[in-house]
């Protein structure tokens, strides 16, 4: 019977070891988040922060940014440059998105300001 025993706690211990190796070796993909962050004729914008209220990234200089989405983040938001103006769409700004299980990239688009004559 002890070596029954040992035998079951020996198994369930390397079956616990097995599962816990295989799910480190494939992450979850659901939780990369990426996008491009450019003006309104395509031209990308460095150094935008973006984040989704617990990971914070910077765009690079193609206006690329990435990270992995904290799993209790809902929304996905950036900051907004100087120089530049969050355009409306109806009625509401777009800086931010919400974050949907099936879709990993969210771009933004920002308009230059206008210069005051």
């Amino acid at each position: 019977m002890r070596k029954l025993s040992g035998f079951f706690l020996s198994l369930g211990l390397c079956l616990a070891l097995a599962t816990g190796i295989s799910s480190a070796q494939t992450p979850d993909p659901r939780f990369d988040v990426c996008g491009q962050v450019c003006d309104s004729e395509g031209h990308p914008i460095p150094g935008v922060v973006v984040s989704d209220n617990y990971s914070v990234t910077v765009t690079d200089e193609d206006g690329r940014y990435s990270f992995v989405r904290t799993p209790a983040s809902n929304w996905v938001f950036i900051s907004l440059p100087s120089g530049y103006e969050v355009p409306l769409r109806q009625g509401h700004p777009c800086f931010y998105r919400k974050l949907d299980d099936k879709r990993l990239s969210y771009d933004f688009v920002l308009e230059k300001m206008r210069k005051e004559e």
